[in-house]
């Protein structure tokens, strides 16, 4: 009843926000839908290739909506169209020989059909149709010819991570898209469990809880909501589910031009679904192993004015346990989005989301014995007890205005607000680091905090003819700002202190009594101004330039109050770091030696802040920022009308001024949290290979295939800088459709395949009040995932899912020797029905 009720609300007043703002079109609009079909002209420059990515060219030119059939641009080609004309003449050229034509419906939107055939045979091509001008008084110019969840395929066209739409050969640097299909397939649902199952990307799990990926040595920080900076504070960055999204896109390496600063381990953009102008209802119910129950509904269609004002609606509801005990998570998602056509050539959309989770999670993960070898705990097991958890709530509004104007430019205005909070009560528990005592420390956390994110961004993009060829721009700028706070209480508990970690029974740890502030951090955050620029210039028809640059300021503030147990203030603080005028630029050099491939160079620089890191002596000084470049030249293909995307690159990441730890003075963590004393003098190279095949074979066989290289080193400290990496990393998932009669069937599965991976440090022993050096390892390994599906009509459908087939046993993430250690899952399954309407 609950997500119903929010169901009402949003639609109401999401759809009252927009007619409101249509008033003022609507008197002007039908006078320009009448001559749609008689359209000035244009030049155009498509050359021969797949008549699919001619047609993206083509909507992407015109600002115009193209709707049909996927099926109907397999396998066909188009001679191209050179010159100057209206759009309708310019697309009857495209459409010479294919067998198709095409009608408009509205002013902006046209729908391709197969050709009539006369009486012997021969396809009659007729006039072109404009239907339903008359009826309709707006119809959307602007679409996202990027979707994916109407394609069923493995390849995606195009991304947005560049701020407007391109083919994937068109970035150079490496990119992997989630789509729909691949999501629904792999039974995918949250951003973490994309990650764990991405090429090129390692997943671990920190000592929060967090789910973190790593691309290239380093982490994936850059976050992106559909194609727009998002502000996430590094402890506040939501888990979010993927009922919401039609694809997740990954750029691997930095992406300093648009993501604000260069962070080498590459940006993750999230694409929310749109809504469609034909109404359309999905379902789906899972049941899986550890009684995880999950129920998705999924609702578009037109509102009014013929689709001109239409919706969608996304809810979800889960209830799960995890393979350890005690466990237990609930989570609610409700995700509405309005959009509504002013006009031709202007489009606004207003949404939002909110995603509530409750659950008792373990927290800190395993240890292991001081020599690395392993405790082999039974992966049912975890240091944690019933009164343990948290809460979570993220909850988003967003709003964009999108307007063109002439024949090829338009300019984009979007504003996003986030709030998420997380509280809780943990049960951290730690072992002893001695082979001979396994005596379990533990002790209770309890803390709550909140993050408030604002991003406002206005982009201005178009194409451009100079010396004879195209060429195209964008231009930008964006204000971000966060705003968060933190804070830690007292606890009281009565926890024993000689339980053997092979003894512990939850029910010897008593929920705790939660006193007063142990210590805040009010108010903290950042505020970030930048603005960027790109352009992409032609030389000759095969070979283009990028170049590009961002402008970044940066201000951050944090307050501390540390306070005794009697409620007085022991000791406050503040630190305070700003950047002005941090210059990220950005080069490429594209060759397209045919219409299928192409080979590319970029350099890209890198600035990140580690002012959380203080150089000595104390109270301490923040270190200046890492600066560093990366390069990456590769080849980029792709085949069968673009369904079957190849690509392999060499990449090579320099830092320099990586914090190493300055042993002259004694470790220390200072009241704000910040760890002293380091010096930036660490040189950390990761240099590789990354390969990548997604798409379709064959017809009916799909493929998600990705290997990674990779060497990190730190030169100074003569270390590997990430040991979880590995040097090898294969991930491979496929699909294929039954021939003949048994098409009603699909038969798919995969694997994750890994070298070692090591950990090695120092940690503080309770027991003897010293550090510890550690080292732990693990063999490289093998894990295998498969699924079945069954197609009963055009509406509903059931699938099989079963993961670690073989029931390997494994560590997805290896900790420090007194915690931290994480296993990957056990065998499991999950059946999911699904019906679309």
């Amino acid at each position: 009843m609950a997500i119903v009720g929010v169901r009402s609300g949003w639609r109401t007043l999401l759809a009252s926000t927009a007619l409101v703002a249509m008033v003022a079109g609507i008197g002007s609009y039908p006078a320009q839908a009448q001559s749609a079909a008689q359209a000035g002209t244009q030049q155009f420059d498509i050359p021969a290739q797949s008549l699919a990515s001619a047609l993206m060219r083509f909507s992407r030119e015109t600002r115009l909506e193209l709707f049909y059939n996927a099926e109907l641009a397999q396998g066909r080609t188009t001679q191209g169209v050179s010159g100057n004309f209206a759009p309708a003449e310019a697309l009857s050229r495209l459409l010479v020989g294919t067998g198709l034509t095409f009608k408009f419906t509205n002013a902006t939107t046209i729908t391709l059909e197969r050709a009539p055939q006369a009486a012997d045979g021969t396809i009659a091509l007729g006039p072109v149709r404009v239907e339903g001008v008359a009826e309709s008084a707006f119809n959307r110019v602007f679409s996202d010819p990027a979707a994916t969840e109407a394609t069923k395929s493995y390849a995606a066209q195009a991304v947005t991570i560049g701020k407007v739409p391109q083919t994937l050969r068109e970035i150079p640097q490496s990119i992997t898209v989630m789509t729909r299909q691949i999501i629904e397939d792999q039974s995918l649902d949250s951003v973490e469990q994309l990650l764990s199952r991405s090429p090129g990307v390692v997943f671990t799990t920190d000592a929060w809880a967090r789910g973190l990926g790593y691309s290239r040595g380093f982490q994936i920080a850059n976050y992106q909501l559909d194609g727009g900076n998002v502000a996430y504070d590094s402890g506040f960055r939501p888990n979010q589910d993927l009922a919401m999204y039609d694809r997740v896109e990954i750029l691997r390496g930095s992406d300093g031009l648009f993501s604000g600063t260069g962070l080498p381990g590459g940006t993750i953009n999230l694409v929310r679904k749109r809504p469609l102008r034909e109404a359309q209802l999905k379902f789906a119910a899972s049941a899986a192993s550890w009684d995880n129950y999950r129920l998705e509904a999924d609702a578009t269609g037109p509102l009014a004015l013929d689709g001109a004002l239409r919706m969608r609606l996304v809810g979800v509801y889960q209830n799960r346990h995890f393979f350890y005990s005690p466990s237990a998570d609930e989570k609610i998602l409700v995700y509405g989005i309005v959009e509504a056509d002013l006009g031709p050539d202007t489009l606004i959309s207003v949404g939002g989301s909110h995603q509530w989770q409750d659950g008792a999670q373990f927290t800190t993960g395993l240890p292991h014995y001081t020599d690395g070898s392993d405790m082999n705990l039974p992966r049912s097991f975890a240091t944690t007890a019933d009164w343990a958890g948290r809460k979570a709530k993220n909850t988003e509004f967003f709003a964009n205005i999108e307007h063109k104007f002439g024949e090829s430019w338009a300019v984009k205005l979007s504003a996003t607000q986030q709030k998420y909070s997380l509280s809780g009560l943990d049960f951290n528990a730690q072992g002893s680091m001695s082979a001979d005592d396994t005596i379990l420390f533990a002790n209770p956390r309890a803390f709550e905090g909140s993050n408030k994110a604002t991003v406002l961004e206005a982009t201005l993009s178009g194409d451009f003819q100079l010396f004879g060829q195209n060429h195209s721009l964008i231009v930008g700028a964006s204000y971000q700002k966060s705003k968060a706070g933190q804070s830690t209480y007292y606890t009281y508990d009565r926890f024993p202190d000689d339980v053997s970690i092979f003894d512990f029974d939850p029910l010897l740890y008593p929920e705790p009594e939660v006193g007063g502030l142990r210590a805040t951090w009010p108010k903290y955050g950042a505020k970030q101004i930048g603005f960027y620029g790109k352009l992409h210039a032609h030389l000759t028809d095969n070979m283009s330039f990028i170049l590009g640059g961002r402008v970044t300021s940066y201000n951050y503030s944090a307050p501390y109050m540390a306070y005794l147990e009697d409620g007085t203030i022991r000791s406050t603080s503040t630190t305070q770091y700003k950047e002005n005028g941090i210059l990220t630029p950005y080069g490429a050099l594209i060759y397209a030696f045919d219409k299928n491939w192409s080979v590319y160079g970029s350099v890209a620089e890198i600035h990140q802040s580690q002012a959380q890191r203080l150089s000595g002596p104390l109270p301490g000084t923040p270190l200046k920022p890492i600066t560093g470049r990366n390069y990456e030249i590769g080849i980029k293909g792709a085949l069968r009308d673009e369904t079957l995307n190849i690509s392999l690159a060499l990449y090579r990441i320099e830092r320099n001024g990586e914090a190493v730890l300055d042993n002259s003075y004694p470790r220390e963590t200072t009241d704000l949290g910040i760890s002293c004393c380091y010096v930036s003098q660490g040189e950390v190279v990761s240099k590789g290979i990354d390969a990548e095949i997604t798409g379709e074979i064959t017809p009916g066989w799909q493929i998600l295939m990705g290997y990674t290289f990779n060497i990190n080193k730190n030169k100074k400290s003569d270390a590997r800088y990430h040991t979880a990496t590995p040097r090898h990393l294969l991930k491979v998932w496929t699909s294929y459709i039954l021939p003949g009669e048994l098409s009603a069937w699909t038969v798919g599965g995969g694997f994750t395949a890994q070298t070692k991976q090591y950990n090695s440090g120092s940690e503080w022993d309770n027991k003897i009040y010293d550090y510890v050096n550690y080292y732990i390892s693990q063999k490289g390994y093998i894990v295998a995932n498969a699924t079945i599906d069954y197609k009963f009509n055009d509406r509903w459908s059931a699938s099989f899912n079963l993961n670690n087939i073989f029931d390997k046993k494994y560590y997805q993430t290896l900790g420090t020797a007194i915690a931290g250690s994480w296993y990957g899952e056990p065998r499991n399954f999950r059946l999911t029905l699904r019906a679309g309407f």
